[in-house]
């Protein structure tokens, strides 16, 4: 499962009010064919990513979600995806 977000609400002490806000998603076939088919085109150009970044950014690609990180030079790398700065 991967936590995927859209809008998170803010809480004065760790950030989240709780899990409940934030959706978990399950890793499909469809996911895992994506991430397989991302990875594979980047790797013979040369770029890797970890797992689970790779993941996070194929879950996000098909359910059509942005990703918001810090780690903007891995998730920039993924073709497609839609990256927000925290």
């Amino acid at each position: 499962m991967v936590p995927i977000a859209r809008k998170p609400k803010r809480s004065s002490s760790d950030g989240w009010n709780s899990s409940s806000d934030v959706p978990v998603h399950p890793v499909t076939l469809a996911i895992a064919r994506l991430a397989g088919r991302i990875e594979g085109q980047q790797e013979a150009i040369g770029v890797q990513f970890a797992f689970e970044d790779l993941l996070i950014g194929a879950t996000a690609l098909h359910l059509g979600y942005e990703v918001a990180t810090s780690n903007l030079r891995d998730f920039r790398r993924i073709p497609g995806l839609s990256v927000i700065q925290l």
